[in-house]
């Protein structure tokens, strides 16, 4: 794979798809329908992806002698819906649920990024700010590590308005997947 300068790579306003749906409590797809999923509309920013945190480990003297890596798989933003039905998906359904995730990243070297997540849970809560409640509710998904390769089929894919029409497959342990495809 080659890597480098690509300055077609450097994309500053793009995405704004972010959705969930359930997930069966064994880490396999629940039969996704337009009823079942839920898009969280527009988003004003995001940060997604591995997110370690470090630890350093410091003998009596304050000196770093090792350290150690906290890895959490997530996806965390702001949106700019604060309409009922976001914030009641926010506060209230989704509390205690497992769920899937979705978002879509647009015209980034000519391609569409899809990130996937197995599984994971959302924080329930939602905050806006008045004024500037466009650009003021937070979203914070946290992925849980799958234990056995999850496969997406292509009929969720369908429901859910992904653009990669083949099945796309979680490995173990590895929590999402970041798919490229041609922008449409």
């Amino acid at each position: 794979m080659a890597g480098g300068y690509v300055p077609a790579a450097i994309r500053d306003k793009t995405g704004n798809k972010f959705i969930t749906y359930p997930v069966n409590g064994d880490g396999t797809f629940a039969v996704i329908t337009p009823f079942t999923f839920f898009n969280y509309g527009h988003i004003a920013n995001s940060d997604k992806g591995q997110m370690p945190s470090e630890t350093v480990l410091r003998n009596e003297k304050g000196q770093s002698v090792g350290s150690s890596y906290d890895i959490d798989v997530k996806f965390t933003g702001i949106l700019m819906q604060t309409d009922k039905a976001t914030l009641d998906q926010q506060m209230f359904t989704v509390n205690g649920q497992t769920l899937g995730a979705y978002y879509r990243r647009d015209g980034i070297n000519g391609k569409t990024q899809e990130w996937f997540w197995a599984g994971g849970t959302m924080s329930p809560g939602a905050t806006v700010n008045s004024p500037s409640g466009a650009t003021s509710n937070p979203i914070d998904y946290t992925g849980i590590v799958n234990q056995d390769a999850v496969t997406i089929s292509t009929t969720t894919l369908a429901s859910i308005g992904a653009y990669t029409t083949s099945a796309v497959t979680i490995p173990a342990g590895q929590g999402f997947v970041l798919i490229e495809t041609a922008n449409p």
